[in-house]
């Protein structure tokens, strides 16, 4: 079966058999594994980001998944700190493995060139897909694609340009199996960026500071996003919210703010207070003679 989400198709197969035998790796038992998901159009950093939380005092050293099509090479593995809210650009993820093979409808392995720890609430894993290996089939042959596990496994995301990211349904969860080590000094620390509460409202001033506006968070979102954006000086800012047409839906804030960086949240709803249909909208920043805009 298909659904849509953005502006790609995420694709679930149910696997032929009903249960999938469990394996043992890294010392834990797998979890039963119910069907795969893959993506289409697969195009150049088309991209899964799978969310491991770490705990204290460890090291993520590798990952298992199950895999779909052993004939598949993923281009690239690559890390990054954060939290669960939404992945960051894959533009600032570490690469920890290269043309990484899995075998086809089982469970298989990859392990980092060095484990790495983290200062934030744990690391997304990414898969970058191989360009034009949509999904297709069940096993060899099938096209790149990874288990999932219904109720269960690990919360994920998919990304047809490894920047905007659409959340897989939490009832699908990607059947992994995180790999840790202890923590030692000299290991990799990411801390990586955190898209979380303790962002939201900030203020803070800067003679650093370039003023834009910033990618909004959590992006897709529902109901709600924080717009942000920061101010070299101080100056009279209105945020906007515009349809992909070029028509206003509200008016955010049309005030005076001062140098710094600032948030204001939109709740997906128009002028009347109405919520809008889901869909793709703009930020707009307007500045006195400038702005600035961003796709939601």
């Amino acid at each position: 079966m298909k659904y849509l989400t953005g502006v790609f198709l995420v694709c679930l197969m149910l696997l032929n058999s009903s249960v999938v035998v469990a394996g043992s790796g890294g010392g834990s038992s797998f979890p039963v594994v119910n069907g795969v998901m893959g993506m289409t159009p697969v195009v150049t950093n088309s991209c899964v980001a799978i969310w491991i939380p770490v705990p204290e005092g460890k090291a993520l050293s590798g990952i298992w998944w199950y895999n779909n099509d052993g004939q598949v090479a993923f281009p690239e593995v690559m890390l990054e700190s954060g939290s669960s809210d939404y992945p960051v650009s894959m533009s600032g993820c570490r690469q920890v493995a290269q043309n990484v093979y899995g075998n086809s409808s089982d469970w298989s392995e990859v392990g980092f060139n060095e484990p790495v720890s983290c200062g934030s609430q744990g690391l997304y894993v990414l898969f970058r897909f191989p360009e034009g290996s949509e999904q297709e089939g069940e096993g060899a042959g099938g096209g790149a694609a990874f288990g999932f596990v219904e109720g269960g496994g690990h919360e994920g995301w998919m990304s047809a340009d490894g920047e905007y990211w659409v959340k897989v349904d939490q009832a699908f969860g990607f059947a992994v199996q995180p790999v840790f080590v202890d923590s030692e000094s000299g290991m990799i620390h990411m801390n990586g960026i955190v898209a979380g509460p303790e962002m939201i409202g900030v203020v803070e001033s800067s003679p650093d500071l370039k003023t834009g506006l910033q990618p909004v968070s959590p992006n897709p979102f529902n109901p709600a996003t924080e717009i942000r954006f920061t101010l070299e000086k101080t100056e009279q800012v209105v945020v906007s919210v515009f349809d992909v047409r070029g028509r206003k839906i509200i008016d955010l804030v049309d005030e005076v703010y001062s140098q710094g960086r600032h948030s204001v949240t939109w709740q997906g709803r128009n002028q009347d207070g109405l919520r809008v249909s889901s869909g793709v909208y703009f930020a707009r920043l307007q500045l006195v003679g400038d702005s600035f805009t961003r796709r939601m």
